[in-house]
């Protein structure tokens, strides 16, 4: 990797994404380990060489158990901004970032704007406030297996599928239920970036998936030039919410549309306590 990256934040990164959901063939015990093993040397002044370790379970699938490590180890890298070293002749401009040049970044831009535009939470935003957002997103890449947010955590940020499918599921009695999966283009976290709710869910990438990451400082300029927003937004986590619990009880359509309306009011209101909007 490049050895300007602290070796705590390359480590950190690796380990949090092998150890937060188990591989398939890799041992629990003894815990995967990530070390530093060099930093730079002769012709690779630029270089710091890390490895992974760890246990497998049957040693005649070692090699698609490696090729699976790697691609997680590789989308960590990329969620954390992370580059591979570079040759030691390359001549580095401050211009230039490691995910390429303009055209590259424009095209970034692009997608993200298209991933905001996509969505049904944003649909009353105008073209420009839309732009604004996606200037604030970050891109957020996943290997297939891991996972992206877990229940109960406290995390001010929604994520929008731009490529890929993941799936909710819901911990009941020391199992997981499978309740939803979603498919590009869509989202999860919504509660979280507009009300500050604890995740309802752990959600897993089923497929090697691309997000972008939404902070609540990136949407709070938004929503207080706007604040009617809120009711738009209300509008839509209430239609959500209901629809998941329908798939558990049974409610017909009159009482689905009065549940919807008393969520919608609820949702609006702790939108607006939790950007300090006027009621």
């Amino acid at each position: 990797m490049d050895y300007r990256f602290a070796p705590s934040k390359v480590i950190g990164a690796v380990l949090e994404a092998l150890r937060n959901s188990p591989i398939p063939n890799v041992r629990a015990e003894p815990p995967i380990d990530c070390v530093c093993v060099q930093l730079g040397h002769d012709a690779s002044e630029s270089t710091a060489l890390y490895a992974v370790r760890y246990w497998i379970v049957d040693v005649a699938r070692d090699t698609p158990t490696d090729s699976e490590l790697r691609s997680r180890v590789h989308a960590a890298l990329r969620r954390n901004s992370i580059p591979m070293a570079l040759p030691a002749t390359t001549t580095f401009n401050a211009n230039l970032d490691h995910l390429g040049g303009q055209a590259q970044r424009q095209r970034r831009r692009e997608r993200a704007y298209n991933a905001v535009r996509g969505v049904e939470l944003f649909r009353s935003l105008t073209d420009a406030e839309c732009e604004q957002l996606a200037s604030t997103v970050s891109f957020y890449p996943f290997a297939a297996g891991e996972v992206m947010t877990r229940q109960g955590a406290v995390a001010h940020h929604l994520y929008l599928v731009a490529a890929g499918e993941v799936e909710a599921r819901v911990a009941a009695e020391g199992n997981e239920a499978t309740v939803s999966r979603i498919a590009a283009p869509g989202f999860f976290g919504e509660m979280g970036l507009l009300t500050g709710a604890p995740r309802k869910a752990s959600v897993y990438a089923t497929t090697a998936t691309e997000c972008f990451k939404m902070e609540h400082e990136g949407f709070e300029r938004v929503i207080h030039n706007r604040p009617e927003v809120a009711r738009d937004l209300a509008a839509v986590l209430a239609k959500r919410q209901v629809e998941l619990e329908a798939v558990t009880s049974h409610v017909d359509a009159a009482n689905r549309a009065a549940k919807e309306r008393e969520e919608a009011e609820r949702i609006g209101e702790r939108i607006r306590a939790f950007f300090g909007l006027e009621s």
